[in-house]
């Protein structure tokens, strides 16, 4: 288990692509922080990854507000003593072909010892999207070859 005992926060986490990412990083040993604006969602997740056999909290909150933010992170801190993997995720859009459990799986291996050469930079996990709005003729090819 590569993240065996580690404190993670998913913003986002009650459905979609964070509900992916906080289900993988519970399989993969970690203490999940399953934040969401919607409680029910929040609880939801929960329930599911210890149904699992995973590990995990809710934590409500928007995180457009900093003060709900700087409480959750204080509710994880005051829990569990840290924080070693924050996916900031509330608020991406699923508007491309793709499954929420690829998004995961990239963020994974970027919280991973497996990519610690990788540091100072952002990487999309967007499908290619950004290459597609951005004219490049072989991002124009991967539109058309998309399914529907």
């Amino acid at each position: 288990m590569r993240f065996k005992d580690k404190v993670v926060v998913v913003t986002g986490g009650g459905s979609g692509i964070g509900l992916a990412v906080a289900k993988m990083f519970a399989v993969e040993g970690a203490i999940v922080a399953v934040n969401d604006n919607r409680k029910e969602a929040a609880d939801a997740a929960v329930a599911e990854i210890e149904r699992d056999g995973g590990r995990a909290i809710s934590i409500v909150g928007d995180v457009s507000q900093e003060a709900e933010v700087r409480a959750n992170a204080r509710q994880v801190i005051d829990q569990f003593g840290r924080i070693d993997v924050l996916i900031s995720n509330a608020g991406v859009p699923m508007n491309r072909i793709g499954q929420p459990e690829e998004q995961a799986r990239t963020m994974l291996f970027l919280a991973s010892d497996d990519a610690s050469y990788i540091t100072g930079h952002t990487i999309p996990v967007d499908g290619g999207q950004m290459a597609l709005y951005s004219g490049a003729p072989s991002a124009r090819g991967t539109r058309q070859m998309a399914a529907p």
